[in-house]
């Protein structure tokens, strides 16, 4: 499109330039000079001139109008998410989106540190209300994105957590809606159901150690319905190895899932056992280009590949649609 209109453009300009050239080339002719041209030819020719002007104006906008088009139309299968990892760098921000005959739910699963990136997320995705926000722990790349989110977008409930624990202070003005979850909790919604398998807020340790506020993330397993196909999902933050054995010790079909969220950004103390444990058919890494910690490290790419375990990764692929296709889980990036 953009070539053909290109084309149409310096068509029209080289017959401008041609007929502006004849009107001031000739020849010298002796004798009288031709008598004036009459009022009504001149107007046909201006009339002619401004109808070539017009056209040609017309093919430049329509040809940019679809230039625009074809470049901001919506993909039809990147819609189709029933997760949606946001491209917010290096952080976690994940959508959940269920369907149930003509209702759904929402739910986002921490926030990124970056406001405007996450905000950018949601006015892609056509986000415009949370049935839930999890801020998983009070790391600055899970909650920092949060700040001032009430205003953009409407929140039901708030589920938190945090090894002080205080309640992350991005959340102020959702006080009202906002709490703590324990074990065993549930969120339903409609084609979307969550249980809280982590942390036991009775005995999760107050500290300000960065293990410690890992160890405090919120663990979820979810159930993901688009209405007509069904898969689940792991999501357990930034969970480390050294504080997974209680997790490691529930029941195993409780941690066997689909789709599994890769704990810590891929990094090497999230370990492998999660990953055995939730033996997923699709992994998921919420991770930033070229950042400074070497996320996802090797041994978890490699243990992922081993396990024949395909790997979406965010700072490959940009923002990634995960939905069910004709029974297997897809991912696609969006952009």
């Amino acid at each position: 499109m953009l070539i053909l209109s290109a084309g149409i453009v310096v068509a029209l300009h080289r017959l401008d330039a041609r007929w502006l050239e004849r009107s001031r080339v000739g020849e010298v002719r002796s004798g009288p000079a031709p008598g004036p041209v009459s009022e009504a030819a001149w107007i046909r020719a201006r009339r002619r001139e401004r109808a070539w002007r017009s056209a040609g104006l017309i093919v430049i906008a329509t040809g940019i109008a679809a230039l625009v088009a074809v470049l901001r139309w919506p993909d039809q299968h990147a819609e189709e998410w029933s997760v949606l990892a946001c491209d917010v760098g290096q952080g976690d921000a994940v959508l959940l989106r269920g369907r149930q005959d003509d209702r759904e739910s929402t739910v986002l699963i921490d926030a990124g540190p970056d406001p405007g990136a996450l905000r950018g997320c949601l006015k892609d995705a056509g986000v415009e209300r949370l049935d839930l926000l999890v801020l998983t722990h009070d790391h600055a790349d899970h909650v920092a994105g949060a700040e001032g989110l009430g205003q953009f977008v409407e929140i039901d409930r708030v589920w938190w957590s945090s090894a002080s624990g205080r309640a992350p202070q991005e959340l102020a003005g959702l006080d009202d809606r906002a709490a703590r979850p324990t074990i065993g909790q549930r969120f339903e919604g409609a084609g979307l159901e969550l249980l809280v398998l982590a942390p036991d807020p009775a005995t999760t340790r107050i500290s300000p150690e960065s293990e410690d506020e890992n160890n405090a993330s919120i663990v979820l397993r979810a159930e993901v319905s688009d209405g007509s196909q069904r898969f689940s999902m792991l999501a357990a933050g930034d969970l480390e190895e050294s504080g997974a054995g209680a997790l490691l010790r529930t029941d195993p079909s409780v941690l066997d899932v689909d789709l599994l969220k890769v704990s810590h950004h891929g990094a090497r103390n999230g370990g492998v056992a999660i990953i055995d444990a939730a033996s997923p058919s699709l992994a998921l890494a919420s991770v930033g280009a070229d950042n400074d910690y070497g996320h996802p490290h090797p041994v978890i790419t490699e243990h992922l590949a081993q396990g024949s375990i395909p790997l979406a990764r965010t700072d490959r692929m940009g923002a990634v649609a995960i939905h069910v296709q004709d029974g297997a889980l897809v991912a696609q990036a969006t952009g």
